[in-house]
């Protein structure tokens, strides 16, 4: 059966790339196509976002092959190969390649100015085969306004792709720029939707609903119900402010695509506290109610019950755990006491169980508990601190601290032993650490020059200002590095009230040191001086 001729393209070289009906391809010269096949003047290839049609392509007409005896100058044998939808065309000099969705040849070897890059409009149209870059296209289109959300099918987002990648290498723009300035000029999907306008969908409470209401409005903010009077009164207002207060619908077209917004109507919750607030008397009943929490009374109680129970059991401890395990108070006492247990170890505070015991039953008679950031400030009042078997942040805190001391030549618990626990405890309740680090600084630079105490002031400690003798020290005494420490004599005498000495200077003083003797430079000084000696006395050739 004879092929017909479904499109036909220009390629460099002066050849043609024919496609027939049945997808395949062939290349050849244009006049060897004119001579061996009745063809009409080739066109370009139709846009992509059209399926090829022999009305917009070439007419079909058969194509026969010659027949062997024909009189027709011998040409090169063409091969015909079927060129699978999505994949490159090897007969193709252009390196084409044929769409996902429509199987319709894209020249592959013009360039796209990507932000990764120059690359192919074959290429880009290789990224909507993957599921993952797809999915990333998708939201590039849509959040463009090139699709709706209800545009799911893939062939329709990977056609608006190939229209994106195939307009993005005309203008010779990345295609998230060439996207964006589509949106910028009002192009996008073709919508359908509600009509402009505005709709107002109110919301009106029947009698029992606006009681109920009021009711549980009163009871949040006033701690009791509403009295008939009050919900007479306020019924009706609340009614008429949801007439006024309708919920609105607004639907407008925006760029081509079609917005839809609503705009909630009254909160009736917020609108009855407001008018509570606002009234002289209730706003007065509603400070005095905080003032006195509801929960006081009710602790009151539950702690008088406790004691008299205790005082009850005499002493006999099965009594006494049973009471801590099934009364309110004991309860709450016990779960304080884990809280407070966990607060000082993470503080790093010293206690008992006795101590614990105190602390909660304090907190909670006092109401200190009431919400987490009083009882913490409460604790930190109560909590103790040593010097011994520190953890958590004190420890932190004090392995700092005693760095400080280390780098500016001081015994942190020499020099401040009995400050530490009141340090440990002002930082527990939010002291700047850097304030007590000067401290350190400010003994550590008594006697010192003024050049080196402004230096300290400057936050900076004596072992960084020693460091240039202190390495100078450990290479030409070959001692282990850090071995050198800021109460060794030798480098404390590098600076001093007159000035610093040179380090050339203060290298050669070293070799005045007793522990540069043992140094295998200086036994290497001795040997080749002995060596010497001999050699004058003619013992060494």
């Amino acid at each position: 059966m004879a092929k017909l001729v479904k499109s036909t393209k220009r390629l460099p070289g002066g050849k043609i790339e024919i496609t027939w009906d049945d997808n395949s391809v062939t290349v050849m010269t244009e006049e060897e196509a004119r001579k061996k096949y009745p063809l009409p003047t080739p066109s370009t290839t139709p846009s992509p976002s059209t399926s090829p049609s022999p009305s917009t392509n070439l007419p079909l007409k058969p194509l026969i092959p010659p027949s062997p005896s024909t009189s027709a100058k011998p040409t090169t044998a063409t091969t015909t190969t079927t060129v699978t939808a999505g994949s490159y065309d090897p007969n193709s000099a252009t390196n084409a390649f044929t769409d996902p969705t429509t199987g319709q040849s894209v020249a592959g070897g013009n360039t796209v100015p990507t932000k990764g890059g120059p690359k192919t409009v074959a290429e880009l149209v290789m990224q909507a085969r993957n599921p993952k870059n797809l999915a990333a296209i998708r939201k590039l289109l849509l959040d463009n306004g090139l699709i709706t959300s209800a545009t799911r099918s893939i062939s329709s987002i990977q056609n608006t792709w190939l229209q994106v990648v195939i307009g993005a290498q005309t203008s010779q723009m990345d295609p998230e720029d060439y996207v964006k300035q589509l949106k910028a000029g009002g192009f996008g999907a073709d919508t359908t939707g509600a009509k402009t306008g505005t709709t107002e969908y109110p919301s009106v409470y029947s009698t029992t609903q606006a009681d109920a209401k009021i009711t549980d409005v009163f009871n949040k903010v006033l701690g009791r119900a509403p009295t008939q009077e009050e919900l007479t009164k306020f019924r009706p207002e609340l009614i008429a402010a949801q007439k006024k207060n309708p919920a609105t619908q607004v639907v407008k077209k925006v760029g081509g695509k079609t917005v839809q917004s609503t705009v909630g109507g009254l909160d009736e919750e917020q609108w009855l506290t407001d008018k509570l607030n606002a009234d002289a008397g209730y706003k007065a009943e509603i400070e005095k109610g905080a003032l006195t929490s509801k929960d006081v009374a009710q602790r009151a109680q539950d702690k008088a019950a406790y004691d008299k129970a205790i005082a009850a059991a005499k002493g006999d401890k099965a009594k006494i755990d049973e009471i801590n395990r099934t009364s309110n108070y004991g309860l709450s006492i016990t779960a304080l006491k884990n809280t407070i247990k966990a607060d000082a170890d993470a503080a790093g505070a010293a206690y008992d169980e006795a101590f614990i015991d105190q602390l909660a039953k304090e907190a909670y008679d006092t109401n200190q508990d009431v919400n987490r950031d009083t009882l913490t400030n409460f604790l930190q009042t109560k909590f103790k601190f040593g010097i011994q078997n520190l953890k958590g942040k004190a420890a932190d805190s004090f392995n700092t601290l005693k760095e400080t001391a280390i780098a500016n030549g001081i015994d942190l618990q020499k020099a401040f032993g009995s400050q530490l626990p009141s340090w440990l405890e002002a930082l527990n309740k939010g002291g700047n650490i850097e304030d007590f680090k000067k401290t350190i600084r400010d003994v550590a630079k008594i006697g010192m020059p003024e050049k080196v105490a402004k230096l300290m002031d400057q936050g900076i400690d004596l072992q960084t200002i020693y460091s240039p003798y202190q390495n100078l020290m450990e290479n030409v005494l070959e001692v282990p590095r850090g071995s050198v420490t800021l109460d060794d004599p030798t480098l404390r005498a590098a600076i001093t009230a007159e000035g610093e000495i040179p380090l050339y200077q203060f290298e050669r003083d070293l070799r005045k040191d007793t522990r540069w003797q043992f140094t295998k430079q200086a036994k290497e000084e001795v040997s080749s001086a002995v060596l010497g000696i001999l050699r004058d006395f003619g013992f060494q050739g």
